[in-house]
């Protein structure tokens, strides 16, 4: 009876140790409290504010941030009690595998640059054996190359959105083939042996492609994990060549719905000329969790997104364009999810503001 019992303290001791070596070295978008895997996840970073609601002063010195899941979507936003300069919060816990073992010869690790509408935005491809995960956001000098540290600076002074999406490995081809539109700047990576064909040799070298249509649409799916559903992900893109307006011409027909844009975009919109039109919203935006409400204002938010304006059709995208007159020569790209729950939060936001009229 001894020898058995230790036998189980061993064999759990080993199943222990497993998952926790699991936990660190998975490339997957990571739940905040729980620290499981997630299907995706998005990050609302706020300005700095001038009263802080939070003890701690994390919102007032520009760390606090809002967070929704896949799996805590239904509930719309939390208010994280981590600032996101600090560690075991969703981003830091998403980003550890690759600070652990910076050097790893079996993780493909890309991260990249797109600069339009005279703005940056960033992206990081990383992957190991059966897990990969693709982060967009818009912070100058994020993430640092060999610590987890959020930067100073309109970084921390502005609010921010981050979107993270886990994918299985055999997604990131189609997604570096179709980021090869967008013509990004590499800044830094490592391409294990089996990754070392293209498209991604040529996403590394900025090898444009000969054969290039004015806008592609590229449907990504999400990684299969334990719990949740699996979500189609829309991954549109526009060349710089294609004298288009990403969100009339491009988004909008495609999805089959009319949208509210927030943007810095002064853009007017006369909605009989098209059956899907794009109206921006202009100011009045509130972020709410329980008894906390903060406000964002255009002039000191980086972020920029789209709204589909039928609950009918529930599609939120992430974008890096502005849609100003000098968007149309330039490139530009959406992330596109089609989610009740996440359209939800982002409709609850939108209750109090003002939206242009056509």
């Amino acid at each position: 009876m001894h020898k058995n019992a230790n036998l189980y303290v061993t064999l759990s001791t080993i199943v222990w140790m497993a998952r926790t070596a699991s936990i660190h070295t998975d490339y997957l978008c990571r739940e905040q409290e729980s620290n499981a895997g997630v299907h995706w996840y998005l990050i609302y970073k706020m300005a700095k504010q001038p009263v802080d609601f939070d003890q701690s002063g994390i919102f007032a010195n520009g760390h606090g941030f809002f967070y929704m899941t896949s799996a805590t979507a239904v509930t719309g936003w939390t208010r994280s009690k981590l600032g996101i300069d600090m560690t075991e919060q969703l981003l830091e816990r998403t980003l550890r595998p690759y600070y652990e073992k910076p050097e790893d010869r079996d993780a493909l690790r890309i991260m990249y640059t797109s600069r339009t509408s005279g703005r940056n935005s960033y992206g990081l491809l990383m992957s190991k054996e059966e897990n990969a995960y693709w982060l967009l956001h818009g912070a100058n000098a994020f993430p640092p190359k060999r610590s987890y540290a959020w930067p100073q600076g309109e970084a921390t002074d502005k609010a921010h959105l981050l979107f993270c999406a886990s994918f299985d490995p055999s997604s990131l081809q189609q997604i570096a083939r179709t980021l090869r539109y967008e013509r990004p700047r590499v800044y830094l990576h490592y391409l294990p042996r089996r990754y070392q064909i293209s498209p991604y040799v040529e996403l590394i070298d900025q090898v444009e492609s000969r054969k290039q249509m004015p806008t592609r649409v590229q449907l990504l799916h999400t990684k299969r994990l334990k719990s949740g559903k699996v979500e189609e992900i829309i991954y549109i893109v526009k060349h710089k060549q294609a004298a288009l307006d990403l969100f009339l011409d491009v988004i909008a027909p495609f999805t089959g719905t009319a949208y509210d844009s927030w943007t810095k975009s002064t853009t007017k919109n006369n909605c009989s000329e098209r059956r899907y039109g794009v109206k921006n919203i202009l100011s009045g935006l509130h972020l709410a969790h329980g008894g906390d409400m903060t406000t964002l204002y255009r002039n000191s938010d980086d972020s920029r997104w789209l709204m589909s304006a039928n609950k009918e059709r529930p599609v939120w995208c992430y974008t890096t364009s502005d849609r100003t007159e000098q968007d149309s020569s330039l490139g530009g790209s959406a992330i596109c999810i089609e989610n009740g729950p996440l359209h939800k939060a982002f409709l609850a936001m939108e209750v109090t503001a003002q939206v242009d009229s056509c």
